[in-house]
């Protein structure tokens, strides 16, 4: 478990790291061919947690995803942030006014429960986003199976409805 934490955290340091040197034309290929597309979206996420989400596309492939919000299971705040890799060119669909794009990703999660608990918890997230050819608007479906290691060892389940408008 430690070696997974210490990859994770090495992982999402490179990205910060290398984030910054991205091109913007990297950037904004990914959503479609249209130059004015956005890197940076707010919204909401419908599920579990319940609350706001925000993700950032760093490259083409690569997205940083959070969310934070009410977690019903866990009766308290939630805090997800994940790091998402992106199939587009692999497995997407481009429908002329709209794509669907695939996704994995890697993250934690975090926060208090009832009776001030910590939660502490791995998860996978698997997703779909549907995204506007304008690049403006995206809604995507994403499931998290997890492990749950605080405050008891077992499995969890995050995911829900994302609805996100892109900004920059």
């Amino acid at each position: 478990m430690k070696k997974l934490l210490k990859t994770l955290l090495l992982t999402l340091t490179i990205t910060a790291i290398l984030a910054p040197f991205s091109t913007v034309e990297a950037r904004r290929s990914r959503r479609s061919s249209s130059s004015d597309s956005k890197t940076w979206g707010v919204g909401v996420n419908l599920g579990e947690p319940m609350g706001f989400n925000t993700r950032f596309y760093f490259l083409d492939h690569l997205a940083g995803d959070l969310t934070l919000g009410y977690g019903f299971e866990e009766e308290g705040f939630i805090i997800q942030p994940s790091l998402l890799f992106r199939l587009n060119g692999i497995l997407d669909y481009n429908g002329g006014d709209f794509t669907v794009v695939p996704y994995f990703g890697t993250g934690f999660k975090t926060g208090v429960a009832k009776n001030d608990k910590a939660v502490g918890a791995m998860r996978f997230p698997v997703g779909v986003a549907w995204q506007l050819s304008d690049g403006e608007f995206e809604i995507g479906v994403e499931l998290a199976p997890g492990f749950e290691f605080s405050p008891e060892s077992e499995f969890d389940m995050t995911g829900g409805l994302q609805l996100r408008y892109f900004f920059f």
